[in-house]
């Protein structure tokens, strides 16, 4: 109980600045399903606390004390979690917590480290590659001029973006990024056993300057434009819509105002239901006939194309559809 009530606080805490993991999304260059400043803007501006943890998140924050002891071991140096309260910009809303900081061997610098768990299995709401991420990260650390673009859009780009605020936020000359790839490798790393080299990210990212003066641009302009007079920032990427339900749950009573520049949106908003009604009705209507002709049986031709109908381990028969590439 004592856990869940500091987790809500820390996270209550969270609404008063920008943290690390939010610059991304207000930079713009972060996983548009989730992070864009729409985003980050809603869970600002918001009361509540959402206390949800996904089963990767929570796998993460299990095996973050072995990630974090890999690392001591690999880097021979001393490493020590991170205190919860913040670190505080001197001069913009931003803070951040970092996972842990790792002491330089050679000159005893503290550097902030980020742990990350990735995996692309089901455990995932949807189907990625982490490990082309952190390649495409890595391939652009190597050579920042040369050819390999910076993975913007993704979480790993969003990941430099944090600890690029990290470093900014903690003086530090560089940062750590270390990430486990897949859950075996997780399991294998709680047991204490050997990790398959392909599952171990460990990235050294120096202080990126030109980055860190346009995150203090960039948050102080947030924070005055949007969060402050609780105005939403434009629309940007696949999450806003997400965001904007969530931002405006409730209505004022009797407010009505004019919005002659929402005629094309309400318009084509129409139209789409119109026509996705139509189309739901229309294939209703084809799957009760191919139901009814086909009967009890597994498969039908029709035409050019094969209509099957299994059933499967629950107890239903979906209809799927192939053309097979014969006469139309």
């Amino acid at each position: 109980m004592a856990d869940q009530e500091a987790r809500r606080a820390w996270l209550q805490g969270r609404k008063s600045s920008v943290g690390a993991s939010d610059v991304a999304g207000v930079l713009g260059l972060g996983d548009p399903r989730w992070s864009t400043p729409l985003a980050v803007w809603q869970s600002k501006i918001s009361e509540d606390v959402d206390m949800a943890t996904s089963g990767p998140a929570a796998m993460g924050l299990d095996l973050e004390p072995f990630i974090l002891r890999e690392l001591g071991k690999r880097l021979g140096a001393e490493v020590y979690s991170a205190e919860a309260e913040p670190i505080r910009h001197p001069t913009v809303p931003l803070a951040v917590n970092p996972d842990a900081m790792v002491a330089d061997p050679e000159t005893g610098e503290w550097c902030p480290c980020e742990v990350k768990f990735a995996t692309g299995d089901q455990l995932t709401s949807y189907q990625y590659d982490p490990a082309l991420e952190w390649n495409m990260l890595q391939a652009w650390l190597s050579d920042p001029q040369g050819g390999a673009p910076f993975p913007a859009g993704t979480r790993v780009g969003g990941y430099y973006c944090q600890i690029q605020a990290q470093i900014l936020c903690t003086g530090a000359s560089y940062g750590w990024l270390v990430g486990v790839i897949g859950a075996r490798a997780g399991y294998l790393l709680r047991i204490g056993q050997e990790l398959p080299h392909s599952t171990w990210r460990q990235l050294r990212i120096e202080a990126d300057e030109q980055l860190h003066s346009t995150i203090e641009a960039a948050v102080a302009a947030f924070w005055s434009q949007y969060v402050e007079p609780r105005e939403p920032p434009p629309l940007l990427g696949k999450g806003d819509l997400r965001a904007l339900k969530a931002a405006y749950r409730q209505h004022a009573d009797g407010r009505t105002i004019e919005l002659p520049d929402g005629e094309a949106f309400a318009q084509a908003l129409d139209q789409a239901r119109k026509e996705a009604k139509a189309q739901k009705a229309t294939g209703e209507d084809a799957e009760a006939w191919l139901r009814r002709a086909m009967g009890d049986a597994e498969a039908a031709d029709c035409g050019p194309y094969r209509v099957t109908s299994k059933t499967n381990k629950r107890g239903v028969r979906p209809i799927r559809i192939r053309h097979t590439g014969g006469a139309e």
